[in-house]
């Protein structure tokens, strides 16, 4: 979300009075540091672990100049507030000076600024003091003794506001804005951004992907206990199961995030998730991410010890993921494939059932279609973008016909494998009547069939299994999958 405010009780600018603009949560909606210890938790694990010990040894300007010269963040994607950065322009048009004075290190303040061209100058930490509170305000007298005007966002900056000729805020903290107010100083601009709605939240936590981990709720239908009145506590566990996943994803989501942030910054719709666009701070996901975790997993270990092992190896599996694994072609689609069938073995443990190798074939091979589908969507937009390499992964634009070929073989091999299994005798003796099974491979042809088309086409959303969710005909198709299974075990 965006800035939404500007003050009406603004006085206009001077163009003899030069201008300090502070760089993090003020020019831009984030905090570099912050973004460098998030690229490292991926990039450069070990200094993320070192980091703690480093800001004891070096101090925060010390730990800020490792990070800077370890090159890990794409400085030319970091969200930048835009209100501000067009008023900047106007004023540096009229011929006023304007400086990007940050707490940063020098080197990161440098490059930034070179990027924008809207500063005459930047001044920045130097490895040993942090450019912060009084001593920014220092230096700035020091630099500008006939006044100057200055930008900021947080309560370190009301030291510099106090000294200033004129100030402004650009920033989400509402009490810092008071306080500025309070000082009683010539008010220039407010770009105030008021606090992210529940809505952002939940885009962060990514709870419409809550719908994926429904597919523990399968667990009691292929074991054809669905129905059963005797195994109604087979419900309770997947939904406590429901649960717990679903934090655990959330969490891992958030994690995900962050090591995705320079590639979802040059994503057409990713670039919009609240982490890349700085609608929610960094800070907030680092904290998030180790509670959610822990907590998901201790309760998950006290409901059910092989629920437990299947959740260790889903996150195990997960953060391969986002350290590594997502950046291989074909390996990533895999992995998400495994993630997708981990989920069902989940409702399977809790429910006591060994999964068999039908369910796990037909699992693996379908959602490894669906992941591809998802691919060659990102493929088939980045063509008609301009082509090239996929950012933050390892494919590029023309490997798109190998996608949909993998995609649509990977689904037809589902199919056969439902086809195999009404064919086995030993199944066949599991049901009434098993006739009704035939329908399975018929109603997969069809949805399988028509994700594919769509997505040849380009008409697809980026995921195809929240396509499917929010789909007519493929949720009349799954109800006749479904049909299909109870009419076999009870007719």
């Amino acid at each position: 979300m965006q800035d939404t405010a500007l003050s009406g009780n603004v006085e206009p600018g001077s163009a003899d009075v030069p201008l300090a603009v502070d760089l993090d949560g003020t020019f831009l909606r984030t905090d570099v540091l912050l973004e460098g210890l998030a690229a490292a938790i991926t990039r450069a694990p070990w200094l993320f672990l070192l980091a703690p010990f480093l800001l004891l040894i070096e101090g925060k300007a010390g730990l800020k100049r490792r990070l800077a010269r370890a090159g890990l963040v794409d400085l030319a994607t970091l969200p930048v507030r835009r209100p501000l950065a067009e008023w900047l322009a106007e004023e540096r048009a009229r011929g006023r000076k304007i400086y990007l004075v940050s707490a940063s290190d020098q080197e990161i303040v440098d490059r930034i600024a070179a990027v924008h061209g809207l500063f005459d100058g930047a001044i920045g930490s130097d490895g040993h003091a942090n450019l912060k509170g009084p001593a920014k305000r220092d230096r700035l007298q020091k630099l500008f003794p006939e006044g100057y005007a200055y930008v900021g966002d947080a309560g370190a900056d009301i030291a510099v506001w106090k000294s200033a000729q004129r100030v402004s805020f650009a920033g989400r903290q509402a009490g810092t804005l008071r306080k500025m107010q309070e000082l009683k100083k010539p008010v220039e601009r407010i770009f105030f951004e008021r606090a992210a709605p529940l809505e952002t939240w939940a885009k962060a936590a990514r709870v419409h992907q809550w719908a994926k981990n429904a597919l523990i709720f399968a667990a009691p239908i292929v074991a054809q206990r669905a129905m059963v009145p005797e195994h109604w506590l087979n419900w309770v566990m997947c939904l406590l199961g429901f649960l717990i996943i679903n934090l655990l994803a959330s969490s891992t989501y958030i994690l995900n995030d962050l090591a995705d942030l320079s590639a979802d910054r040059q994503h057409w719709s990713k670039r919009n998730r609240p982490f890349a666009s700085g609608a929610l701070p960094i800070s907030i996901a680092l904290i998030l991410i180790p509670i959610g975790i822990v907590i998901g997993a201790v309760a998950a270990v006290l409901l059910d010890r092989e629920f437990a092992i299947t959740v260790g190896t889903y996150l195990v599996v997960t953060l391969a993921y986002s350290f590594k694994l997502k950046q291989i072609p074909v390996v990533d689609v895999l992995t998400l494939a495994t993630l997708f069938t981990l989920r069902l073995l989940m409702g399977l443990a809790l429910i006591n059932v060994e999964p068999t190798p039908w369910i796990l074939g037909f699992c693996l091979m379908l959602f490894l279609s669906l992941s591809l589908a998802k691919r060659h969507v990102e493929l088939h937009r980045k063509a008609q973008l301009g082509g090239g390499d996929v950012p933050g992964r390892g494919y590029r634009s023309d490997d798109a016909v190998f996608v949909l070929c993998m995609g649509v073989a990977s689904g037809f091999a589902a199919i056969l494998v439902v086809m195999l299994y009404v064919a086995d005798k030993q199944v066949v003796g599991l049901y009434k009547t098993p006739h009704w099974l035939w329908a399975l491979p018929v109603v997969f042809y069809v949805w399988l069939g028509r994700i594919w088309f769509l997505c040849h086409r380009g008409r697809l959303d980026d995921d195809p299994v929240l396509f499917a969710i929010k789909d007519p005909l493929s949720i009349i198709l799954g109800f006749l999958a479904a049909g299909s299974f109870a009419l076999a075990a009870l007719a």
